[in-house]
C-alpha cells in the first residue's frame, strides 16, 4: 500500500508471507485469528496507519473493550511500534483526544466500548459519524452488540472499499466471531488464521512456552482451535465421544422400561436467530423445554430439547407434546420451572401436567449442578444427555465467568432449566401449589407479554 507522501518514510513494514494477502485483502469484513504469536496485531496496525496514509482525510478507529487493556497494550503498539510517533513527521498524537491526526487529515481515533453508554457514543465517532477502517482487537472480548454497532458506523468515502478487521485468539464455540463470521459463510468476510511457527520473529523460548502449554489453553492459544471451556462455569461437564465417562452419550435415549418422562423448563420469549448458523443471538432469551427421564439407579436423562423464540407458551407445549407423540414416548407426568414464571405454570396445568415453581440463586444452584453432572465417588455422572441436545451442549461448553467473577448471562437457558430441575430432584417437590388462581387466564397474560414485547422492540428499532 503506497503512500501519497512524497517523503521516505521511516521505516517500512515488510509482511510475512501469511501477511500479504491480508495486507492487500479490500472486503468488508477481514478477520485475522489462529493460534497466539502469529502477528495478527501487528499486521493490523500496520494496514490501518496504512490506510491513513495512503487515503487523505480517512477515519480510522481502533478498539478496545477493557480500558486498561488500550492504554497499556494497544496505544503504546500503535505509537511506539507502528507509527514511531517521535520520529514521524506526519503524525501528532493528542493524549487529551485520544487520537493521532495525520498531516494529509487522516485521524486515528482509539475508543473503547466499556459499557452500553460507550457503545451508543460511537454513534458520533468520526468526520459526519463515518469511519473508513476499524481494528478490534482481542476481538474475543466484544460482545455482538458491539460487533453491529460498528457496522453501522462503516460508512467512509476515503477509499472505494472500507473494513473492519477483528484480530483474536480463539475462544468459545459458540461466540459470534464463531458463529457469525467463522461458520457464516459470509462472502463480505475474509478468513485468515496463522500460528506462531508463520512468525520467525519469535524467540525460541517464546515457542517453547507454547508448546508447554496443556487442556483446553494449549487448544486455543497453541493449536488455534474454537473449542469450550476456559473458564468455564460448569467445569465438571465432559463432552467427548471418545470417552466413556462423557456426560454426552446415547445411553440417554428413551427406554420404557426408565419410567415417566418429564420436563425440565425455563421460560422465555425475545430474541433472534442467526439465519445462517441456526443459532441464537447472545441477548437472546428463548424458552426451553429439556425432555427428561430417570434410569432406575437415579441418573437423569436430557433425551430431547426444545429452544423457541416469539412463540407463545400455550403453543411451544403442544408442539412439544405432539414430539413426545411422534416419538412413541409416553408424555410428561410432571414439570420444573422457574418460580419467576407463573404464567408458564399455569399453562402447564391447562395442559393437564403437573408443575413446580423452583426458585434458587444461582451459585447455589450452579453448585448442585455441577455435582450432578461431575462424577461421584463411585465414578458415575447422575446427569447425562443425549448427543441430539446440540443447543444445550453449546451452553455447557460456552457459559463462562467474567473477569469479576460472576457467570456471563448468555447462552444459559438450558443451563438454567437443569438447575431449577437438578434442585427439584435433590430437596424434593415441597410447596407445590395452583400457581394461577381459578378464573386468571394464562394465555391471556403470554398474549399482553408477547403485545408489550413488540411494542419495545419497535421503540428500539426507532432510535437505533
Amino acid at each position: 500500500m503506497a503512500t501519497e507522501d512524497n517523503s521516505k518514510p521511516l521505516s517500512e513494514f515488510v509482511p510475512l508471507d501469511w501477511q500479504v494477502d491480508p495486507w492487500r485483502d479490500t472486503n468488508q469484513v477481514m478477520l485475522l485469528t489462529g493460534s497466539a504469536g502469529g502477528g495478527k496485531s501487528r499486521l493490523a496496525g500496520e494496514k490501518v496507519h496504512g490506510f491513513l496514509l495512503h487515503y487523505p482525510n480517512a477515519t480510522g478507529v481502533i478498539s478496545r473493550k477493557a480500558e486498561d487493556d488500550m492504554k497499556k497494550s494497544t496505544i503504546p503498539l500503535m505509537l511506539e511500534t507502528v507509527i514511531d510517533i517521535q520520529r514521524e513527521p506526519r503524525c501528532v498524537y493528542s493524549a487529551r483526544q485520544n487520537r493521532v491526526r495525520y498531516s494529509n487529515g487522516s485521524e486515528l481515533i482509539f475508543t473503547g466500548i466499556w459499557d452500553e453508554r460507550s457503545r451508543e457514543g460511537l454513534r458520533s465517532i468520526g468526520k459526519q459519524g463515518a469511519v473508513d477502517i476499524w481494528w478490534l482487537e482481542e476481538g474475543i472480548e466484544f460482545e455482538e452488540d458491539d460487533y453491529n454497532a460498528i457496522n453501522a458506523r462503516m460508512r467512509g468515502h476515503a477509499a472505494e472499499w472500507t473494513q473492519i478487521i477483528v484480530s483474536t485468539n480463539p475462544g468459545p464455540k459458540l461466540h459470534w466471531i464463531n458463529r457469525i463470521l467463522l461458520l457464516g459463510n459470509d462472502p463480505r468476510v475474509s478468513i485468515y488464521k496463522s500460528r506462531a511457527s508463520d512468525n520467525p520473529y519469535n524467540p525460541h523460548s517464546y515457542r517453547a512456552a507454547l508448546d508447554r502449554l496443556t487442556g483446553l489453553e494449549g487448544a486455543r492459544l497453541r493449536d488455534g482451535q474454537w473449542i469450550d471451556g476456559i473458564a468455564a462455569v460448569i467445569d465438571t461437564w465432559l463432552d467427548d465421544p471418545l470417552d466413556q465417562r462423557s456426560n454426552v452419550t446415547t445411553n440417554a435415549e428413551y427406554r420404557v422400561d426408565d419410567g415417566k418422562t418429564f420436563w425440565f423448563m425455563d421460560d422465555g420469549y425475545a430474541g433472534e436467530q442467526d439465519e445462517k448458523t441456526g443459532w441464537f443471538t447472545a441477548r437472546s432469551n428463548p424458552r426451553v423445554f429439556l425432555i427428561c427421564q430417570k434410569t432406575s439407579n437415579g441418573v437423569i436423562k436430557v433425551m430431547a430439547e426444545s429452544y423457541r423464540i416469539m412463540e407463545l407458551a400455550s403453543k411451544h407445549i403442544e408442539d412439544v407434546l405432539n414430539f413426545h407423540d411422534k416419538m412413541g414416548w409416553e408424555r410428561p407426568d410432571y414439570a420444573v420451572y422457574d418460580g419467576a414464571a407463573p404464567s408458564l405454570g399455569g399453562e402447564l396445568e391447562r395442559a393437564g401436567i403437573h408443575s413446580t415453581a423452583i426458585r434458587v440463586k444461582i451459585e447455589e444452584g450452579i453448585k448442585e449442578l455441577r455435582s450432578w453432572i461431575g462424577e461421584d465417588i463411585n465414578g458415575i455422572r447422575r446427569l447425562i444427555v443425549h448427543p441430539r441436545c446440540s443447543m444445550l451442549r453449546f451452553e455447557m461448553g460456552s457459559y463462562e465467568y467474567d473477569k469479576y467473577g460472576k457467570p456471563i448471562d448468555s447462552y444459559n437457558h438450558g443451563i438454567d432449566a437443569l438447575r431449577y430441575g437438578v434442585w427439584n430432584e435433590a430437596y424434593g417437590r415441597k410447596g407445590e401449589i395452583s400457581v394461577l388462581a381459578p378464573g386468571i387466564d394464562g394465555a391471556a397474560i403470554d398474549r399482553r407479554i408477547a403485545e408489550v414485547m413488540a411494542i419495545l422492540e419497535e421503540k428500539y428499532n426507532a432510535y437505533s
